[in-house]
């Protein structure tokens, strides 16, 4: 197989890859929604440092390929846009 040939296969792994990243972040966000719900609820805030602390501490520990720092910037992402999101949702439930 020639070089060019080999990228296509590894970048069609990638972009399979990256689908099956989207779902996930999708379905993540489903499940904060139903927490999200549940403090509102319960008069709780949205954000939660602790938690927050708790999974960068958790992804920071599962990081193999990625550097620890790197992991975390992706999840500090991950967290601040699913904040972000529940605030919206809260605020078209009002």
């Amino acid at each position: 197989m020639a070089g060019f040939e080999k990228i296509q296969v590894l970048r069609d792994r990638i972009d399979d890859i990256d689908s099956q990243i989207a779902a996930l972040l999708d379905r993540r966000a489903s499940v904060a929604a139903e927490v999200g719900k549940i403090k509102t609820g319960e008069g709780l805030a949205i954000y939660d440092p602790r938690r927050e602390s708790e999974v960068l501490t958790r992804v920071a520990l599962e990081a193999r390929t990625l550097s620890t720092d790197d992991m975390q910037l992706i999840y500090r992402c991950i967290l601040d846009i699913s904040r972000r999101y529940l605030e919206r949702l809260e605020m078209l439930e009002k």
